[in-house]
């Protein structure tokens, strides 16, 4: 069935609208005016009431707790029972039945009855026009929702849904029937044809629909904020409410100009988008790994052209990596010096940018010199990151490049004010620290910002995979295509596992929720250790998006069943609510605030120890992937460790 809880189509409209914290004072009210609504639907059916009679009590309802605004109205529209209208623009077609009239009344496990045939009917008429020689879309129509309802069942289906079941035979059938070339001409017969056709297409397994029982849901005071939501403008007229703008986006300045220092450029080749070495810039990395390969260690062209994207990758990957390490570095512990690691004050040449990399960053025990004490606030990073890699050992060291002047790029995040030729160190590293990569806190906002624009974890995300993969004229998955990919088949896993483990019989998350006991620690650490258990695989995982997509929701998941464990502790994590929005892992207070980690506070350190902590079971126990291009796979390794010790990005 096609059919969905409140809470799946909450969360399939908008994750932070899902979760978002509504005023108790507002709950109660709502309660109240429910629990009057639900008494006044009994009385009337004990007392055989019309279908007129509860059509006003529902209309009654509805505006009481959420139109009382002069903009709308909800009253008979045309042919139709109810409807809702906003400055007298239809949004909703409201079918009502009584609830004694079981033939005609929808059924949650089959749609296909009268009250939908009624409801298509009132629906072509008002998105349909029929004058002409062909059946034509009404433009004009704005109509958002229908509704259909005997006062305690309810169902509601997207316009856009229905539309799309409308399109093609339906939509023709409704202009022959309204022009008279059918060999009937009653509405019943009308029916009657929507109904053979609903028939064949199987149209309770084709039309999502969100079913709910208006007693269940009042006898259960924790859905009550589900129902508020979606019986408001914000999500059933789909009015007011901004949903979340796709805010991790390609930084196109910021990838240029890298892209530049780096000394490649796009090109079209066959109709794709490659990446090509740039000649044309003198003294960039590429140029001077090239000419070391190709005539000091005369290497053929090809093997010097490949060589050199990997050097060039491994050393521009090391770097961004470091600003984003550095960046949470502040973000923990304030904008002190001694956490600036990427700076031109410390570093004046490449050999000691090599002495960084893997005397500091990738040495555990270091040297008493007075470079490696300008760094001793800064943590040994155990990753294979800082490590030689053997193409570094056998060619070039990042240290052979020499420091000669760079011209500046036009449009330069540097502004005019610095010099048109730069030393290609100093560039870089100004260029990079001309961007913020951290979200300061609400304690350092009085900071002076370099510039306006932050590049987080999903931003380089996108660079790794445009960079890595535009060479060859690969292309890569989509965020909202990953997020929507592992949402499905991660929720669906997880459900049958569960029920093989444990015997279950469950359909869905919300199965899930009601058959955990939240009050059994046991159980809890059962369900936890059993979704550890899971196994995820990208035979083609490229930079590692769908793996990244994978941690995030299996995070959220945990949390939503009430298993997520914190850390060194036998109780579930309750305080704080977690969401994937935008593909980043967010998370929310009781008040909806996003969480900033604050070292000071043992909630926070709580809560920052949790999430790492699960990131790191998840990526070294469920998450793996293989690629027929290496350099993928660094790319993959990177961004995992990224996210894996990145503190959790705003969706703001």
């Amino acid at each position: 069935m096609a059919k969905e809880s409140i809470e799946s189509a909450l969360k399939r409209f908008d994750e932070r609208y899902y979760k978002l914290r509504l005023d108790n004072s507002m709950l109660e009210n709502f309660g109240t005016n429910l629990g009057l609504y639900i008494q006044s639907i009994k009385s009337a059916i004990l007392n055989n009431e019309s279908e007129e009679h509860l059509k006003n009590i529902t209309n009654s309802f509805l505006k009481i707790c959420f139109y009382q605004n002069n903009r709308f109205g909800i009253n008979t529209y045309k042919r139709a029972d109810s409807a809702i209208t906003c400055d007298g623009v239809l949004y909703a077609i409201i079918e009502m039945k009584k609830p004694t009239n079981r033939s005609e009344m929808t059924r949650e496990d089959d749609i296909n009855r009268k009250a939908l045939w009624e409801l298509v009917f009132y629906y072509l008429s008002e998105t349909r026009i029929v004058s002409g020689p062909h059946v034509k879309r009404n433009f004009n129509s704005e109509i958002r929702r229908l509704i259909i309802t005997d006062a305690k069942s309810w169902f509601l289906i997207n316009a856009q849904d229905l539309d799309k079941i409308c399109q093609g035979y339906l939509e023709k059938l409704f202009f022959k029937f309204e022009n008279h070339q059918l060999t009937y001409s009653d509405v019943d017969t009308f029916y009657l044809a929507t109904q053979e056709y609903f028939n064949q297409i199987n149209i309770t397994e084709q039309l999502r629909y969100t079913y709910f029982e208006m007693e269940d849901v009042y006898s259960k005071r924790n859905q009550w904020q589900y129902l508020l939501k979606v019986l408001r403008k914000d999500y059933l007229l789909r009015d007011g409410y901004k949903q979340i703008s796709k805010t991790h986006i390609l930084n196109k300045n910021f990838y240029q100009e890298l892209l530049y220092l780096m000394g490649l450029k796009e090109s079209k080749e066959d109709g794709k988008n490659v990446i090509k070495i740039d000649h044309d810039i003198q003294n960039s990395f590429a140029d001077q790994v090239y000419s070391i390969l190709r005539f000091d260690k005369e290497k053929p062209e090809d093997e010097a052209t490949e060589e050199t994207f990997e050097l060039v990758l491994i050393w521009i990957n090391r770097m961004l990596f470091i600003k984003l390490f550095e960046g949470q570095l502040i973000a923990f512990n304030g904008d002190d010096p001694k956490y600036h690691i990427l700076d031109n004050e410390k570093i004046h040449a490449f050999d000691e940018l090599q002495v960084l990399f893997f005397d500091v960053l990738g040495k555990k025990e270091r040297n008493n010199t007075a470079f490696l004490h300008q760094f001793e606030s800064i943590p040994y990073l155990n990753s294979s990151l800082f490590e030689r890699y053997d193409i570094e050992r056998q060619d070039v060291n990042i240290r052979e490049i020499r420091n000669n002047p760079i011209a500046k790029k036009s449009g330069s995040a540097l502004g005019k004010r610095a010099p048109e030729q730069i030393p290609l160190l100093e560039y870089v590293i100004s260029f990079l620290n001309a961007y913020s990569f951290t979200a300061l806190n609400s304690n350092e906002t009085d900071r002076p910002q370099s510039s306006t624009e932050i590049i987080d974890a999903s931003v380089l995300g996108l660079i790794f995979e445009k960079i890595n993969g535009y060479k060859e004229g690969s292309f890569y998955t989509k965020g909202f295509v990953t997020e929507y990919i592992c949402q499905e088949t991660i929720e669906n896993a997880v459900i049958e596992k569960l029920n093989h483990e444990l015997n279950w019989h469950c359909s869905s998350v919300d199965d899930l929720k009601f058959s955990i006991d939240t009050t059994s620690s046991s159980q809890i650490r059962q369900i936890n250790d059993i979704i550890n258990s899971l196994h995820i695989c990208d035979p083609a995982v490229g930079s590692g998006h769908f793996l990244v997509s994978a941690l995030n929701r299996i995070i959220a998941l945990k949390r939503e069943l009430g298993v997520l464990m914190k850390y060194g502790s036998a109780s579930p994590l309750r305080e704080y609510d977690i969401a994937v929005i935008d593909d980043v892992l967010c998370v929310f207070d009781g008040q909806g605030r996003e969480f900033k980690y604050n070292p000071s506070d043992c909630l926070s350190q709580e809560i920052q120890k949790t999430l790492f902590n699960e990131k790191r079971i998840i990526i070294e126990n469920c998450l793996f992937g293989v690629d027929i291009n290496p350099n993928a796979v660094a790319i993959c390794q990177l961004r995992l460790w990224i996210w894996r010790t990145s503190d959790l990005q705003s969706s703001e």
